[in-house]
């Protein structure tokens, strides 16, 4: 008996299947990464620190015209 082969359309198909399905791992690992990295940047508000030798009499900014 012989055993069924697979045709080179075959393999064509199991190969671009295999493509796509590296290639959405990757994206949702990329996508995780990049999520998880954007999360701990600190936004606007809170890289606003003043020096910690300013008091709080000490206007931050100088008196404008």
């Amino acid at each position: 008996m012989r055993s069924p082969e697979i045709s080179i359309i075959g393999w064509i198909v199991v190969a671009a299947a295999a493509w796509v399905v590296v290639a959405v791992v990757v994206a949702l690992l990329l996508g995780r990464v990049i999520r998880l990295r954007d999360r701990q940047v600190p936004g606007e508000a809170e890289r606003e620190v003043p020096h910690p030798r300013q008091s709080a009499r000490t206007p931050s900014k100088p008196p404008g015209p």
